[in-house]
């Protein structure tokens, strides 16, 4: 019994050839002069780890990407988000 299953499994076994798409892990690379901007659950506004007050609202933020935005190379900016 055992044989006739290792030799009619491979028979009746139906295959899908998928081309499946290839994957790349790129290293994340933290240059100097790239900007991190997290947020925190109670909306506390981090800029690369040292918290930026909101004296000016949202509008400071905006003022200060602004001025980042001219610089040539331009930084990459990353916004990270709590999840709560």
């Amino acid at each position: 019994l055992l044989i006739i299953f290792l030799i009619t499994t491979p028979v009746i076994t139906d295959v899908v050839k998928l081309k499946l798409p290839a994957e790349r892990n790129q290293v994340y690379k933290t240059k100097p002069e790239n900007i991190t901007i997290s947020v925190s659950k109670d909306g506390d506004i981090y800029w690369n780890g040292a918290i930026r007050p909101l004296a000016g609202g949202t509008e400071a933020l905006f003022d200060q990407l602004k001025v980042e935005s001219v610089k040539q190379p331009q930084p990459e900016v990353h916004i990270r988000g709590d999840q709560n």
